[in-house]
């Protein structure tokens, strides 16, 4: 997830729906019965469409939910306790802006983009007060820091270092870890 929101979505073709899921695996469904198709992957995902409403929904083996709406992820339900409903806002260039919990609405986490289409800022809200909020430094548009700011403190959470346009560092810096990046042309070999 560097540099880019990853957002969770459906493409339709030749009958079979494709879900991407938040780490980019490509889940295949495929129609067994009217409405209704099963994940070819085994990890025992069902997706129902309701051809009334537009939505589409998952279920998982533990009857978990997650609903969608013109391809976007909008609501996920708990399988424990219905009640439990995280809702998932969208701006108009289609980013996701808020979630929340349908229970508590002012408590909410609230994400921001500046004018490269990156993610800028995630704000965390407790009862409609800032708690605190992490953000994306960028040089040429390559993500190299996120930092926490909560009580006025600026804290560097990670560090990225790139060469020849490939990140070859990543660094945790409250415990002084760090990924070295090795690649063969652009895809990496060992971290």
């Amino acid at each position: 997830m560097v540099g880019k929101l990853i957002k969770n979505e459906f493409k339709a073709e030749d009958g079979k729906y494709y879900y991407i899921d938040g780490s980019g695996m490509i889940i295949e469904f495929e129609c067994l019965s009217i409405n209704t198709y099963y994940d070819k992957s085994g990890l025992g995902l069902k997706l129902t469409t309701n051809s009334n409403s537009g939505l589409l929904t998952i279920n998982d083996v533990l009857n978990n939910e997650m609903i969608f709406q013109n391809g976007k992820l909008i609501k996920t339900i708990s399988s424990e306790n219905i009640n439990v409903a995280k809702i998932y806002d969208y701006d108009e260039n289609e980013r996701i802006s808020k979630i929340y919990d349908a229970r508590k609405p002012d408590s909410k986490i609230l994400f921001e983009y500046n004018e490269d289409d990156l993610l800028c800022s995630v704000n965390v809200y407790v009862k409609n007060n800032l708690k605190y909020k992490y953000k994306y430094c960028y040089e040429n548009n390559k993500l190299v820091s996120i930092n926490k700011e909560q009580d006025g403190f600026n804290k560097p959470l990670l560090l990225y270092k790139y060469q020849n346009n490939l990140l070859r560092y990543a660094v945790y810096v409250e415990n002084k870890s760090a990924f070295k990046f090795k690649y063969s042309g652009n895809k990496v070999t060992t971290v």
